[in-house]
């Protein structure tokens, strides 16, 4: 029997199962991570919500979101429109519904790397179907601390989506790359421009995903067919369409704005922070030690980090005779271009930036032969890891964002209660006790949404207020809210 007709009776006898293996891998993943799902809404979740509630007033069509500039700075008509339609209209912002959908998706993304991940092997070393193998990446990968955030936040379904769309397209290249005759194999490889399309519509940092496959295309060894050439090249195209459409709709950026582009000492900083981030160290940590708290950052930080690096020791040990130098090199060039997008911003660095490089972790730990206690130390570091980091973020009062999502929800409870139907012909001036409270509110937002009224008649201070009718103040504290319904004077206060 021939290399060829091995392979193909291979895949004949695996249709689907590699998939239902990652998905069992990462459901494992996910049911640790399933205390989440009660967090609050918070921030940034209200401006979706607001924006998407005002689209709906105005009588928006949905494919407005395709052709129109963003309110924000960035063009992700899937993710930060049309998603946010549905939560919207169809979900009425229920958190619970919200999260659920957040750890569906992460399922998916993460079975989907699964399944990546035993293509990639059937490549590398072909006559094995390499299902435990798509157990193994989604597993590992589903157990990264990265997660903690897009799970613990709404408004991660930006991230969550594009992982998703990443994967299966990868998935489609793969299938290109396999060269079967099989029928999902067929569909799987058409399906790759599309999906490359939907992630880039849900992230921008999407576009190194082609380098990152390019990567593992050498590290296969795997000539190029007449399937996988012109797949790449249609892909291609659409990228670049891509890019032409968002650099027209995306509004640009301010000087002064976390997320603007620098080329000096941030590089060097966001390059650290994205190691750190790699290595399982959270941010809640890093910003512990800048606080001065050093004991307690060194510890959190300096212990999950020597965790994860044995782990990433074994791991690497273990996969060294499958994937040697090459295969090795080509996993680590696949996370640096993942990573480059998020080396040029002026301050903003966050942990889910590393999720789409944290595939080659994924492909890693599939490619470990997993026999015996030569994965389990390794897994069970990881574990470890992962319970340590959901663990402490559940009970550290600050910085960790789950008490942050539970006062914000408390305190628009209040804003509730206290203000009544009294304000609904009124404006409302909001203040803060400082920035950050009124972040964790979602701004006006927050009070908007929960008022369903029009952010706009809510005003921040150091607006203009309007002096023809009486206006509601509310004031944030981090003990309370105080509510008066009055006139507001020319000075501003009450």
């Amino acid at each position: 029997m021939t290399i060829v007709e091995e392979r193909k009776n291979i895949t004949e006898r695996r249709s689907g199962s590699c998939l239902i293996y990652g998905i069992a891998g990462a459901l494992l993943a996910a049911l640790l991570w399933s205390p989440l799902l009660t967090t609050p809404l918070w921030q940034d979740d209200y401006v979706f919500l607001t924006q998407a509630r005002g689209a709906a007033w105005d009588g928006k069509p949905l494919v407005s979101a395709f052709v129109e500039k963003p309110e924000r700075f960035f063009w992700r008509p899937l993710s930060t429109n049309i998603y946010w339609r549905f939560a919207s209209g169809i979900l009425k912002g229920n958190s619970l519904a919200l999260h659920g959908i957040n750890l569906f998706i992460f399922l998916l993304a993460a079975g989907v790397l699964g399944s990546v991940t035993a293509a990639f092997m059937r490549l590398v070393n072909p006559g094995k179907e390499h299902r435990e193998a798509a157990f193994r990446a989604s597993f590992v990968y589903g157990l990264h601390g990265a997660f903690f955030l897009p799970l613990a936040w709404a408004s991660g379904i930006q991230e969550l989506l594009a992982l998703l769309f990443s994967a299966l397209a990868l998935r489609g290249w793969m299938a290109c790359l396999e060269r079967t005759p099989e029928t999902m194999d067929r569909i799987l490889a058409a399906f790759t421009a599309p999906a490359l399309l939907a992630a880039l519509l849900c992230k921008e940092g999407v576009a190194m995903l082609p380098l990152g496959a390019a990567a593992l295309t050498v590290a296969t060894g795997v000539r190029l067919n007449r399937r996988a050439l012109s797949i790449g090249m249609v892909s291609g195209a659409v990228l670049f369409l891509w890019f032409v459409v968002h650099l027209a709709l995306s509004n640009p950026i301010e000087p002064d704005s976390p997320y603007a582009p620098r080329f000096g000492v941030n590089i060097i900083r966001n390059g650290a922070l994205l190691g750190l981030f790699f290595m399982n160290v959270p941010r809640e940590a890093i910003r512990l030690l800048s606080q001065g708290r050093i004991l307690s950052g060194a510890i959190w930080g300096g212990g999950l980090f020597l965790l994860h690096g044995a782990a990433l020791f074994l791991l690497f040990r273990g996969a060294w005779k499958t994937l040697r130098m090459r295969g090795m090199i080509c996993l680590g060039i696949f996370a640096l271009a993942a990573a480059l997008p998020y080396l040029a911003p002026r301050w903003n660095c966050y942990p889910y930036y590393i999720l789409l490089g944290l595939f080659s972790w994924g492909i890693l730990a599939g490619a470990h032969p997993g026999r015996g206690r030569r994965f389990l130390v390794p897994a069970f570091l990881i574990l470890a890891g992962a319970m340590i980091t959901l663990g402490i973020q559940m009970m550290l009062p600050y910085p960790s964002p789950l008490p942050r999502a539970g006062w914000a929800e408390e305190t628009l409870e209040e804003i509730e209660r206290k203000t009544g139907e009294g304000i609904r012909d009124r404006a409302i001036f909001l203040r803060a006790e400082d920035e950050n409270h009124l972040a964790a509110i979602g701004w006006n937002k927050g009070i908007a949404w929960r008022l369903k009224i029009s952010p706009e008649r809510i005003l921040l201070e150091g607006e203009e207020l309007p002096r023809e009718k009486g206006i509601v103040n509310i004031s944030v504290r981090h003990d309370g809210v105080t509510v008066q319904k009055g006139v507001i004077p020319e000075s501003g206060n009450d």
